[in-house]
C-alpha cells in the first residue's frame, strides 16, 4: 500500500507499506525522485540495466551526462530471510554503480510489515531537501 501527501507547494511525502509474506527473496521497490520523467528516461534505464545485469560499467562517466535529468532514487530490497530492509540512496547513476550516498541495514520492527516514508522539502537556501524514514 502507499500514500502520497502533498504539503506546501514546496513539499510532499510518500509512504509506503510492505507486507513482510507478500515478499520473496530478491525483490524490492525503487522510489524515483525527478522533475521530468522524459528527462530522466535515459537514466533510469541505465539503472535497470545494471541492476539486471549487476554490472556498475553501465555506468562509466554517466555523471558526466549534462543533456539528462538524473533523478534521486530510494532503493528497497526487502530480505524476509535475515528479517531487514537494505536501504540505498542517491542519485541513480550513484546507486546503478554500486556507489549510494547511503547504504543502512535496517531490521524489520514489526512482524507483520514494514512502513517507510520519503519526504522532500525545500530549504531556505532553495536547495531540495530528501528524508528518508521507517
Amino acid at each position: 500500500a502507499w500514500s502520497w501527501t502533498r504539503g506546501d507547494p514546496a513539499g510532499a511525502v510518500l509512504t509506503v507499506s510492505v507486507a513482510h509474506a507478500s515478499v520473496t527473496g530478491g525483490q524490492g521497490l525503487g522510489i524515483a525522485l525527478c522533475a521530468d520523467v522524459d528527462g530522466s528516461r535515459a537514466m533510469l534505464d541505465r539503472l535497470l540495466v545494471a541492476s539486471w545485469t549487476n554490472s556498475a560499467q553501465v555506468y562509466d562517466g554517466a555523471e558526466d551526462d549534462e543533456q539528462v535529468e538524473d533523478p534521486f532514487v530510494v532503493l528497497l530490497d526487502l530480505n524476509p530471510v535475515d528479517r531487514c530492509l537494505v536501504l540505498g540512496l542517491g542519485r541513480s547513476w550513484e546507486v546503478g554503480a554500486g556507489r549510494p550516498q547511503a547504504r543502512r541495514i535496517v531490521p524489520f520492527f514489526s512482524t507483520n510489515h514494514t512502513t517507510v516514508w520519503v519526504a522532500t522539502y525545500s530549504a531556505n537556501d532553495g536547495t531540495v531537501m530528501v528524508e528518508v524514514g521507517l
